[in-house]
């Protein structure tokens, strides 16, 4: 059965060194696993649900590249473009996945019309190529398949599941205002901690998660 969380309750219990049996906590570390999760999935661009998804852009120039909101993307859909104003229509356009992993892709330009949309039509009434060739498009509505985690296609990198114990194990080890502060020790690094306020992200979590990290540029959900 494919995945559908990072870690879960059994397994941060087990961290904690909480008895399986006592599960009077059980709904607290739930609710700090999802949000935690959540965050790690928004961080990263990954995503369990698979199929279609569409994101909007502005301003979005041909020949540049943004990334999507999810990935790693499978194909894309459609990709289409329309300028400002109530009778404007969006126009089919062309783009290509550079990164499928990443997510990031590369906008073409306007299909099957080399010209420049601002100033005429492909009669050859048109201005020089290169404006064309710097058009900036206004709106742009991409829609993708994407590879959901834990496919047989993607799998869960261990860091992320491991990421995701850590940290919540990190924020539940201490209940608000029960005691000094602590730290915890993973490997090589430790770290400090208080009370059960979800807060920055722990050090030694930034670091598993890191080379998932990836800049957003531009997206409007």
């Amino acid at each position: 059965m494919a995945h559908t969380t990072l870690t879960t309750v059994e397994e941060i219990k087990s961290r904690l060194r909480i008895p399986s049996d006592q599960t009077d906590q059980d709904a607290a570390i739930d609710a700090i696993r999802e949000a935690v999760e959540e965050d790690i999935l928004a961080l990263t661009g990954f995503t369990f649900l698979a199929g279609s998804k569409t994101d909007n852009f502005t301003d979005w120039q041909r020949g540049t590249t943004r990334f999507l909101t999810y990935r790693p993307a499978l194909v894309l859909t459609l990709v289409e473009g329309k300028v400002y104003g109530s009778a404007a229509s969006f126009n089919k356009l062309d783009g290509d996945i550079k990164n499928e992993f990443e997510g990031q892709i590369l906008l073409v330009g306007y299909q099957d019309a080399y010209y420049d949309p601002r100033s005429g039509d492909a009669s050859g009434m048109t201005g020089p190529w290169f404006r064309w060739r710097e058009y900036t498009w206004p709106k742009v509505r991409v829609t993708y398949v994407v590879d959901p985690l834990g496919s047989d296609t993607n799998p869960i990198p261990k860091a992320l599941m491991r990421a995701a114990l850590e940290w919540t194990a990190f924020i539940m080890s201490k209940p608000a205002g029960a005691g000094p502060i602590q730290s915890v020790s993973i490997e090589k690094v430790s770290e400090s901690y208080g009370q059960g306020s979800k807060g920055p992200m722990p050090g030694f979590v930034s670091a598993l998660l890191a080379r998932f990290m990836r800049e957003l540029v531009a997206i409007q959900v």
